[in-house]
């Protein structure tokens, strides 16, 4: 049995309740890949997450937060599911798309409850999941009567990874089980190594004894070896517990504090290692072995001057910026970081990203507004006549003619070399007869290339912005 690592990108959920701290282990991961150069804090409002201006006004999740980074050679994309019971559909519409889930919760027996439509929603999903269980340094229970309180409300066995290290009433650290390594939190830095504490020797043996017999139940050798207390070689245990959470038979349990990046790094480790690729994913969703591209949005963004931007999962072909989805053109193709988005010429298969939809939705909002839409243009012509048509406006075949019936034009496109078309090609372009006309570019180009357009309008006595 080999414990192969997956290649290509891989979607994780982060989903938990209200106050569990997903949105600070958001943080945590992001800065423990190196993709943001500070951690943000959730109280002074700035993390990635819960960027939105109502989440920073209520102080919570409102909607799903996207971020993507990479751990030492793998790319993962991080989807934080807002917790409110209100938004628990926010949540679940997601899961879908994904690849496996970090289930957060806090060591708190009386929230137990509170997990359980999101563990059956990921096991009825067949969604492989990992609980992590953050603030444990403020823990007023134990552990054992944690796991005691979860495992009812669970179809599959709870098997605990880490076991808290203790001074006095201080919680100082965790042992890792497989890895037989013991771990020492520092404040807002990786868990060092340390010796194995003499005192948690016995918590130590009884804990990898109970984490050996829940993975015997599901492989014959191991339960041969733990019967005659053989012990495993670890790359037999490390191989037992990748299989048996890609296929769904257990729900390891890890330990940390992600205010302070304790278990962060670990959890990092157990998601590269042992999340599926993508390919799992698209086999759950019907979509293995689809041909052409194919791509599915998990969440659509109403946004009240961008337009409708989506958030989608590709699970065949490439996605290439400019191209026609469903009988809708992609105009802009982004890695998202929060709010913040990364423009990109394509993604293939596996990859999370943003689809920007914006001319028509433009088009509609200043329709909504009172202002009257004269003409409509697009190279897809059957999404430019049905806009046209339900706006009441002109469906025009030529760019000129856009100019003709406007006065002001706004222009959205895909790239630099389309915005010299529509403005410089020889047979056809916008600035035929565009004296006094106002045009208005909301496309993300070179600073050269709004140069050459302002340049260009000024030559035919019209205006750019």
């Amino acid at each position: 049995m080999t414990n192969t690592i997956p290649t290509g990108p891989r979607n994780i959920a982060i989903i938990g309740p209200y106050l569990s701290g997903k949105t600070t282990l958001l943080e945590g991961l992001l800065h423990t890949c190196g993709a943001t150069g500070r951690k943000g804090s959730v109280n002074e409002g700035n993390t990635v997450g819960d960027s939105a201006q109502e989440a920073r006004n209520r102080n919570m999740s409102t909607e799903l937060n996207v971020a993507t980074a990479t751990f030492m050679d793998s790319d993962f994309t991080f989807l934080d599911c807002p917790g409110s019971i209100e938004l628990l559909q926010e949540s679940l519409f997601v899961l879908s798309g994904v690849d496996a889930a970090v289930v957060v919760c806090e060591p708190d027996a009386d929230k137990a409850q509170a997990l359980s439509p999101l563990l059956h929603a990921l096991d009825a999903q067949g969604i492989p999941h990992m609980l992590f269980v953050n603030k444990i340094d403020k823990a007023t229970i134990t552990v054992q009567a944690l796991l005691d309180a979860l495992q009812p409300i669970s179809t599959k066995p709870l098997v605990l990874r880490h076991i808290p290290v203790q001074e006095g009433d201080e919680i100082t650290g965790y042992i890792d089980l497989a890895s037989e390594r013991a771990y020492h939190y520092e404040l807002d830095k990786t868990s060092v190594v340390v010796e194995l504490p003499g005192t948690e020797e016995d918590a130590f043996a009884e804990a990898r004894y109970g984490m050996l017999e829940a993975l015997a139940d599901f492989d014959d050798d191991l339960m041969e070896k733990v019967l005659e207390d053989v012990t495993p070689e670890k790359d037999e245990l490390y191989a037992n517990l990748t299989k048996d959470f890609r296929d769904g038979q257990i729900i390891p349990v890890l330990l940390g504090s992600a205010e302070h990046d304790g278990g962060v790094f670990r959890l990092l480790k157990a998601l590269r290692h042992e999340a599926p690729g993508a390919e799992a994913a698209a086999e759950r969703n019907g979509a293995d072995g689809a041909s052409g591209t194919v791509a599915q949005v998990l969440k659509t963004y109403h946004t009240q001057h961008g337009g409708k931007p989506s958030i989608a999962r590709v699970w065949a072909g490439e996605v290439k910026d400019g191209m026609t989805l469903n009988g809708q053109r992609v105009s802009g193709l982004f890695r998202m970081m929060g709010h913040e988005q990364q423009k990109i010429s394509a993604a293939k298969a596996g990859e999370v990203i943003g689809l920007g939809r914006m001319g028509a939705n433009m088009a509609r909002r200043l329709n909504d507004c009172g202002y009257k839409i004269a003409s409509v243009y697009d190279v897809n012509r059957n999404t430019a006549e049905a806009v046209a048509k339900e706006l009441g406006a002109k469906h025009s075949r030529k760019l000129a003619d856009v100019t003709a019936s406007s006065d002001i034009i706004i222009t959205v496109v895909t790239n630099d070399a389309a915005m010299r078309r529509i403005f410089f090609s020889k047979n056809d372009n916008l600035l035929t007869s565009a004296r006094g006309k106002i045009f208005i570019n909301c496309a993300t180009l070179t600073p050269k290339v709004h140069v050459e357009i302002d340049r260009a309008a000024k030559r035919a006595k019209a205006f750019s912005l």
